[in-house]
């Protein structure tokens, strides 16, 4: 015995609960369609041994990196040490580096080319004519560093 149901058949409830499945479902595959194609674009990259920044234990590699830095400044120091208050901050920057070099150290690759690891150490200009209205090289900042 074959059952068939008309639209009309259907509770409200059970309409709504149709309606929403369909457009979540919709919505999913359309967003999967948009969004699994973009996280391609970011896994595709590979470090090459020959790279000019890669081809020796230690290299120098200009990256033209500009980094803004910003700081939080704890404004009352005496009083959170001493416990009285909590700490009152304010961010200052930003302070600009720019003509940035990465010098990497020990650079090993894995024997498939799968891995690399190396240190690394940023060096940079500061451009202290982008730096925020009244900041300076001999600012002092003061911050609160945790231990647990």
């Amino acid at each position: 015995m074959f059952l068939h149901r008309s639209r009309r058949d259907l509770t409200p409830t059970l309409q709504t609960v149709l309606v929403g499945a369909i457009l979540y479902l919709g919505t999913s595959l359309c967003l999967a369609y948009l969004y699994v194609p973009a996280l391609s674009l970011i896994t595709d990259y590979k470090i090459d041994r020959g790279d000019k920044c890669w081809v020796t234990s230690t290299t120098r590699c200009e990256n033209n990196l500009k980094a803004s830095i910003y700081f939080w400044n704890v404004t009352n120091p005496s009083q959170v040490l001493a416990g009285t208050h909590p700490p009152a901050l304010v961010e200052v920057g930003p302070y600009v580096m720019s003509n940035t070099v990465d010098k990497r150290q020990n650079i090993t690759f894995s024997n498939d080319d799968k891995e690399v690891s190396f240190v690394s150490t940023l060096y940079a200009d500061m451009n202290a004519e982008n730096f925020c209205d009244g900041c300076s090289m001999n600012d002092e900042v003061h911050h609160l560093e945790r231990f647990i």
